[in-house]
């Protein structure tokens, strides 16, 4: 059994115009450095692509007078099945009901 690290990532909500912030955000994660080589690269393909990269195949579509059509694809991740087991260590700083004395 692995147990996996976990990290907290932070975020702070601004206005657009005043830069004040609005509200605070904190999201646990599971560090992703713990990918093996040739094991884990498969298991969470996401691709990007560059704004540049965007305007480029647009003015070849235009140039070359290609059809286009649309796809948008639901983001499954976040929702999907998990087929074994997951554990995570607590994140530095957060402690536990034991830890604290009040255990039973």
């Amino acid at each position: 059994m692995k147990i996996l690290d976990s990290v907290w990532a932070f975020k702070q909500k601004r206005d657009i115009r005043t830069r004040e912030v609005l509200k605070y955000k904190a999201r646990l994660n599971v560090h992703g450095e713990q990918r093996q080589y040739g094991v884990h690269y498969f298991d969470t393909y996401a691709p990007v692509v560059t704004w540049a990269l965007v305007r480029i195949v647009l003015i070849l579509l235009i140039i070359n007078r290609w059809e286009t059509c649309q796809i948008d694809f639901v983001i499954a991740y976040p929702h999907a099945n998990i087929e074994c087991n997951l554990y995570m260590k607590l994140p530095t700083g957060v402690e536990t009901i034991d830890e604290l004395g009040d255990g039973f």
